[in-house]
């Protein structure tokens, strides 16, 4: 039968049986062969030109020819690869973020993807104070000298010149010296903080060691070094005679000097001393970035006063002792205090006892380095006072 050419008023379905031939040969779309009456979802290999896609179900990827993102991102920003994939990001960023990583114990630095720049910042630990010792009445019975601080280093570095992972070991805290627990006897000598390292690639001297308290004169522990760690009298190294801040070396601790620890700048601040012959006891060194020394005990004189220990130093240069303070007599000298991004305070030396009561312990240095202070001078029969404990290390590494 013959067929119309339009369909538009057609009143019923027309069997296809009815329709000319030509409408049961299949046309081809692409690669695609399609009949009338078949649906077709998937055509291949075809050119379009002049169309507008408004919408899709899923991103289309990179593999596809597309970015596989499903939004430009914030306006101004420019697509950047990253090897992988697209990224939308702020013209001339890089996909690296700012990453901080902190240590107040051992562990491993991991290194961030996609960093330029790091900088490290270390603080090894303070040296613990000296134990304070026994005396009998009419003599002269000395505090602890206070411990050194642990020195403040850093250093920047393409990361590039970085192993991916380094292992970051934080410098313990000296202990304080123990107390003369035997009458007429001296106290004991504490121990050195520990140095603080990332890797081979930086290291933080540890603060000297406070002297036990006795009969005699004490140097205070040496504060550490960018270099080394500090000994029990002399900062490491010794930046200068010891008659002005050091600079890169610890403070000098050592007696003769003076008895206040000597002040740095990025070394660790010296512990105080304790002089036999002019009845005096000096306050902890300041460190601009290093822990401050610890101050020393206080002692009995030959007419049995028992003297105020002396103030642990402090985060800044200038004078000796303004850290934690030292204790009243026969009262414990104060803790130092920590501060994120500079060295510890200091411990306040312990108070010394008299004929009716006993001495105070010396404060533990703060976390950052802060040495340790020493622990009060006693009368026989009475109880002396312990060394503080020294601050431990502390790491900060900042990635670009």
């Amino acid at each position: 039968m013959p067929v119309p050419n339009t369909f538009a008023n057609a009143t019923s379905a027309i069997p296809l049986s009815q329709l000319d031939n030509n409408f049961a040969t299949a046309i081809t779309l692409g690669n695609t062969a399609i009949q009338l009456g078949n649906t077709v979802t998937t055509l291949n290999n075809m050119t379009l030109a002049n169309v507008t896609i408004s919408t899709v179900s899923t991103p289309i990827t990179a593999a596809q020819g597309g970015t596989g993102l499903t939004s430009p991102g914030n306006s101004g920003n420019v697509l950047t690869s990253n090897g992988t994939a697209w990224i939308s990001q702020a013209a001339g960023g890089a996909a690296s973020t700012a990453n901080v990583q902190t240590f107040a114990a051992s562990g491993t630095w991991t290194k961030p993807a996609n960093v330029t720049i790091v900088v490290v910042q270390a603080w090894g630990a303070g040296g613990g104070g000296g134990g304070g010792g026994k005396q009998s009445t009419g003599t002269f019975s000395g505090g602890g000298s206070g411990g050194g601080g642990g020195a403040y280093s850093t250093r920047q570095f393409s990361a590039s010149d970085l192993t991916a992972n380094v292992t970051v070991t934080i410098g313990a805290g000296g202990n304080g010296g123990n107390a003369s627990t035997a009458n007429s006897t001296p106290g004991s000598n504490a121990t050195a903080g520990g140095n603080t390292t990332f890797g081979a690639y930086l290291t933080a001297g540890g603060g000297g060691q406070g002297l036990r308290g006795q009969g005699t004169t004490q140097n205070g522990g040496g504060g550490g070094g960018v270099l080394s760690s500090g000994t029990t009298s002399a900062g490491a190294p010794v930046g200068n005679d010891g008659t002005a801040s050091a600079g890169f070396g610890g403070g000098w601790g050592d007696q003769p000097v003076g008895i206040r620890g000597i002040s740095s700048g990025y070394g660790g601040g010296g512990g105080g001393a304790v002089n036999a012959s002019s009845f005096t006891n000096g306050p902890g060194g300041n460190s601009y970035q290093g822990g401050g020394g610890g101050g020393s005990g206080g002692f009995v004189t030959t007419v049995n006063t028992g003297t105020a220990g002396a103030a642990g130093g402090g985060f800044f240069g200038g004078s000796s002792g303004n850290g934690a303070l030292g204790g009243a007599a026969s009262v414990a000298g104060t803790a130092g205090v920590a501060q994120v991004g500079a060295g510890g305070q200091g411990g306040g030396g312990g108070g010394a006892g008299n004929l009716t009561v006993s001495a105070g312990n010396g404060g533990n240095g703060a976390v950052g380095g802060g040495g340790g202070g020493g622990g009060g001078g006693a009368r026989d029969g009475f109880t002396a006072g312990t060394g503080g404990n020294g601050g431990g290390g502390y790491v900060i590494v900042y990635s670009y």
